[in-house]
């Protein structure tokens, strides 16, 4: 399920309510970027997602696949792929539940999948914590891109 779906430029969230792939995908430019998330999306989701950023087939792949351990992966078109695992320990069951991110980097967007444990998975109403001067320096293809997976990896 898509979760959210914003535009943000310079750090800041410029509308309230999710927009549409189509719609947020039209937006990327050279000071704005898409923050696309997602919780166990259907295979139909994520050829939506694919076909509308561009995404190679094989990271798609990947996304869809639990996995052993993290991975960084390089694609042609300048995606990274990076994918964490996540756990938390269920006090009342005493257990572990584990989970996995995977997190498309590209020119304009970040595109979030979640797979079992969902810590929150919504994209904030700000990103701007690293400074509206990094933005405006280059990111988020600089300390955008680092803030973001910091914090896609460590919100509950």
């Amino acid at each position: 399920m898509i979760v959210d779906c914003a535009v943000y430029r310079e750090g800041r969230r410029q509308q309230v309510e999710a927009m549409s792939l189509t719609e947020a995908a039209a937006q990327r430019g050279p000071d704005t970027f898409v923050w696309l998330g997602t919780l166990d999306p259907s295979p139909a989701e994520l050829a939506d997602i694919r076909d509308t950023f561009g995404l190679h087939e094989l990271a798609v792949e990947d996304a869809r696949e639990f996995h052993l351990r993290p991975k960084v992966e390089q694609f042609d078109d300048d995606v990274q792929l990076v994918i964490l695992r996540t756990a938390r320990y269920d006090d009342a069951r005493e257990e572990i539940d584990f989970g996995e991110i995977s997190a498309f980097l590209g020119a304009g967007f970040v595109i979030t999948v979640r797979q079992g444990w969902p810590a929150s998975c919504a994209a904030p109403g700000s990103v701007s914590n690293a400074g509206p001067s990094c933005w405006r320096r280059g990111a988020p293809p600089c300390c955008g891109r680092f803030w973001i997976r910091w914090s896609t990896a460590t919100r509950r």
